[in-house]
């Protein structure tokens, strides 16, 4: 991390965690040391070491953070929220400009994560002041505006979230059923027996070719539930999978897991966490289903279990959002990385389609697999 954002962290209020924080932002940076051991653990030891999080109403505070800054994702969220717990609206300096908003030269940035980079920028909306003070609008008028913007679609397509995410699921070798479970029931995860003999079938070239491989992952679902009650019901059991209460595929493999033996309840406490969090992303009804799991958590204990990793939560969350909003490219997916089987399949398609028939000559592209 650079001299240059060590002093921008010293400008932040909260002493006790700017270390903390240079530490996790260290973490990110360093991919490889990251894969050789646990992050969660790692992170997890720095909010308990700041005493973070640890309390029921804190985390709450926390998931409703989370909510009201969706636009930067679950992790950012809580970067910031370490930084800055009572920021009104964060956004980045370019953001700002679109609504005739500028950063003050006092102003405390605050450092998230970046795809494709180290870290970037943002600020609350009272480190900004108009660029027009002429026609200056009242901060809560602007606010109330700028949240509108942000908020999620009034008209959620329940079944387009449901097919990306089967689509992904599929990718990640997790096979479904639909059964009749009841109404209060809504979905279940398990790693199948040999004997079940569970299969998932991956459509690649858009439809064109099926290729099938054996599940790692065994879901049944309620089939009488809406498309809303199944997705909710497919992100919870999918946050049991990415909180590491199943095992990983292939425990050799570069990017494995360990199961955590953690308590059942702690458990359900995570995975109800990664469905609110998704769900608050996404504006999708739960119907108060993990609303209230959490807030009556809050009530009746006044810290959250210990085993729970916070880390791993928000990790899990993120995960889910990008499997919800777009189809993942095959070769991203646990089944292309752990069977090689599968693999060699979808190199095979790979080189199907560089060959080109035009007028009944065929034409050969060159392809990265030609010297294989």
């Amino acid at each position: 991390m650079s001299d240059y954002l060590r002093q921008l962290f010293f400008l932040q209020p909260l002493q006790e965690f700017r270390q903390i924080l240079i530490q996790i932002l260290t973490l990110f940076q360093n991919n490889r040391a990251m894969a050789q051991e646990p992050k969660f653990h790692r992170v997890d030891d720095l909010f308990k070491a700041a005493k973070r999080y640890s309390k029921s109403t804190e985390y709450y505070n926390l998931i409703n953070f989370c909510k009201r800054m969706r636009h930067l994702g679950p992790y950012n969220a809580m970067l910031a929220n370490i930084q800055m717990p009572g920021a009104r609206f964060l956004l980045t300096a370019d953001e700002w400009k679109r609504y005739n908003r500028i950063v003050k030269d006092t102003a405390h940035p605050i450092v998230i994560l970046m795809p494709f980079s180290p870290v970037d920028f943002v600020f609350d909306l009272s480190d900004t002041i108009s660029s027009e003070p002429l026609f200056q609008m009242p901060d809560d008028e602007l606010l109330e505006q700028i949240k509108k913007q942000f908020e999620p679609k009034a008209n959620i397509n329940y079944e387009l979230y449901l097919d990306r995410l089967i689509h992904n699921m599929a990718l990640e070798g997790i096979s479904l059923e639909a059964v009749k479970m009841g109404t209060q029931r809504g979905a279940s995860i398990m790693i199948p027996n040999p004997e079940q003999r569970h299969k998932v079938n991956v459509s690649l070239n858009r439809g064109t070719v099926n290729v099938s491989a054996p599940a790692y992952y065994f879901i049944r679902y309620n089939k009488d539930l809406q498309a809303g009650g199944q997705l909710l019901s497919l992100i919870h059991e999918l946050g049991h999978l990415y909180c590491h209460h199943l095992a990983h595929p292939d425990p050799s493999a570069e990017d494995s897991w360990t199961k955590r033996e953690i308590y059942r309840d702690s458990e359900e406490f995570e995975a109800e966490s990664v469905a609110q969090l998704v769900c608050d992303h996404f504006g999708i009804d739960t119907g108060n289903a993990t609303i209230s799991y959490i807030a009556s958590y809050m009530y009746m204990y006044p810290e959250i279990p210990h085993d729970v990793s916070v880390d791993i939560i928000l990790t899990a969350s993120r995960q889910i959002i990008q499997m919800i909003e777009h189809k993942l490219n095959v070769k991203d997916g646990l089944l292309y990385k752990n069977n090689l089987s599968f693999q060699k399949k979808v190199l095979q398609n790979d080189r199907n389609r560089n060959t080109r028939t035009i007028r009944g000559t065929e034409i050969r592209y060159p392809s990265l697999f030609d010297n294989f």
